[in-house]
């Protein structure tokens, strides 16, 4: 995670720098080289691999975390938002277009309607808490891995929640 926050904030920095620098005061520029400083010690410190190649930061992939970690999170949560988000599909296409009854497309959606709000909110709320058991388990919070099962199980209760098949991965330890 440590890897994948300063990977992060020495690629914006360097964006930053590069595309938009003129927008920033001297002092927030001193500030983005000291964040590009960082990342790079960080970096340096974890030193080479066995075929003495240099150790690179890297991001966290959160696809693999959840395939690893909670399936059932990646099957019904993941695939179906990074469909719309990353690896755009035909169906996720449709999610943004208004048609009319003859097929015509009308209208592109350009902004959240309520349509499905209700699903998005949960889906965003089960999201957190399925994301937050294996990074509980992983850093042997034990206190927080009952925390999270206990609230998995209260949101299980709660009106509108998903269906019962769609059961939140339960927490190793």
């Amino acid at each position: 995670m440590k890897d994948a926050h300063f990977r992060s904030r020495r690629t914006l920095a360097r964006a930053v720098m590069q595309h938009f620098s003129s927008e920033y005061t001297s002092v927030q520029l001193t500030q983005m080289d000291e964040m590009i400083a960082e990342a790079d010690r960080w970096e340096a410190a974890k030193g080479v691999d066995a075929n003495g190649r240099k150790i690179e930061l890297t991001d966290v992939k959160w696809e693999q975390v959840a395939k690893t970690h909670a399936h059932e999170l990646y099957q019904l949560i993941y695939r179906s938002m990074s469909a719309d988000g990353t690896h755009a599909t035909l169906d996720a296409l449709q999610r943004f277009l208004v048609v009319d009854a003859a097929g015509e497309i009308k209208a592109l959606k350009v902004a959240p309607d309520t349509d499905g709000l209700l699903e998005v909110v949960t889906a965003a709320t089960l999201i957190f808490v399925w994301a937050a058991a294996p990074f509980a388990e992983i850093n042997q919070l034990t206190a927080a891995v009952d925390k999270i099962q206990a609230a998995i199980q209260e949101f299980a209760t709660l009106p509108g929640a998903f269906d019962a098949k769609a059961s939140p991965p339960a927490v190793s330890r």
